[in-house]
């Protein structure tokens, strides 16, 4: 006698297709943000506050990098700055998920990556530093720098935390709240 599908199983493998259908629905894809000639961040939701980036290239210096969210703003120091080694606008690549489940402990978020002059834009081979912003205050919360290793032999990450860069007075003085 052939081996047949038990009646409870074949009622059940429809349910099952659909919940592992509904998960992969549920996955969240960043959102890649445009950032407009004047730093405004437009595709960010209103219910944010007006977003503005604020990227100004020093000669002698690390850049300056501030991100304004609604009433909060967040000056990036130059204990993190210094790590960026972009020098054009169009070697920033932004993207922000507000879509997600927060309870994750990942808050909604905005991304920015800073590739290397000459770097491929690309994040599986590119040499960049990438920083992540919450949303809601404008706090940057980690800070992930790609380089090349010795010689040129793969990718070191680098995955921290500003505190692993900068002093607790540094990280004050960059934060600005209502």
């Amino acid at each position: 006698m052939p081996n047949r599908p038990r009646p409870l199983l074949r009622s059940l493998l429809p349910l099952a297709l659909l919940w592992s259908a509904a998960s992969v629905s549920h996955a969240h894809q960043d959102r890649i943000l445009r950032l407009a000639p004047d730093g405004r961040l437009a595709d960010v939701p209103a219910v944010f506050g007006p977003t503005v980036v604020d990227f100004r290239v020093r000669a002698d210096a690390p850049p300056r990098l501030k991100l304004t969210i609604g009433a909060h703003s967040y000056a990036v120091p130059e204990c993190v700055t210094g790590l960026i080694r972009t020098r054009e606008r169009r070697d920033i690549a932004i993207s922000g998920s507000w879509y997600h489940m927060e309870s994750d402990g990942l808050p909604y978020y905005i991304q920015m990556t800073f590739y290397d002059p000459g770097a491929q834009h690309d994040q599986a081979e590119g040499q960049y530093v990438q920083l992540l912003f919450n949303l809601h205050n404008a706090q940057l919360r980690d800070v992930w720098v790609y380089r090349a290793r010795f010689l040129g032999f793969g990718r070191q990450l680098d995955r921290n935390k500003p505190r692993d860069y900068c002093s607790a007075a540094e990280l004050k003085a960059a934060s600005s709240r209502p």
